[in-house]
């Protein structure tokens, strides 16, 4: 994948390339919603798949959860802090909002994916014209 800053910071957008030819290729921008206090991820595929995340920062790891496209499912996606420039995403798919903290009942999405090129974010504050939170 390649993550870039957007807007003067205020958004964050990946372009995201499947492993190995598995899966639509897709482009994310995330953004911290200063209304409701939460991340949020607009995700769409080559498919034509969309997914609207939310969600926040918790021991350190940032979880995001939707509705899946089409189902009753949900998704999780969570990023681990790997160093200043990598994160460790894991995928989680659940149709009974089972994410367990040892991920009885979630089942992986695809494989686990070491993005690079990208710093974990921090905690808000205010950049420029928009509230965000810093990729340091």
């Amino acid at each position: 994948s390649i993550v870039e800053s957007q807007l003067g910071g205020c958004v964050i957008q990946e372009h995201w390339l499947p492993l190995a030819g598995r899966g639509p290729a897709g482009k994310s921008f995330n953004i911290y919603n200063s209304v409701t206090k939460q991340w949020e991820q607009y995700y769409v595929d080559a498919r034509g798949t969309i997914t609207h995340y939310t969600g926040a920062f918790r021991d350190g790891n940032l979880y995001l959860e939707a509705d899946q496209f089409g189902t009753t499912n949900r998704i999780r996606m969570t990023f681990f802090n790997q160093g200043p420039t990598q994160v460790r995403q894991l995928g989680q798919l659940s149709s009974d909002d089972g994410f367990a903290s040892d991920d009885a009942g979630a089942a992986k999405l695809g494989e686990e994916r070491e993005e690079r090129g990208a710093q974990v974010v921090g905690s808000p504050r205010r950049r420029g014209g928009c509230i965000g939170r810093s990729w340091k």
